[in-house]
């Protein structure tokens, strides 16, 4: 909660795993979501020694699993349509 992330979510290939989008597409095994409160929590510096010590931990981890070289990261809001 330190970081303002309201949910965290995983997409992951229906395809058998082979992480094949589209024909013309990229390789990937997988997309992550993360909604935050507001983007001025986000984009606020996390300040505090609690939300630094939590984005540590995070980096820590996405280091396990995130191929930081193929992926790519961009902020989006989201357009309820239907």
């Amino acid at each position: 909660r330190v970081l303002g992330i309201r949910h965290y979510t995983q997409l992951v290939p229906l395809n058998g795993g082979e992480g094949k989008s589209l024909p013309s597409g990229p390789e990937f095994d997988g997309v992550a979501q993360i909604d935050f409160d507001s983007i001025e929590i986000v984009t606020s510096g996390h300040r505090s020694e609690e939300a630094r010590a939590a984005l540590r931990q995070l980096a820590l981890d996405e280091a396990t699993f995130i191929d930081t070289a193929k992926s790519v990261r961009w902020w989006a809001r989201s357009v309820k349509i239907l």
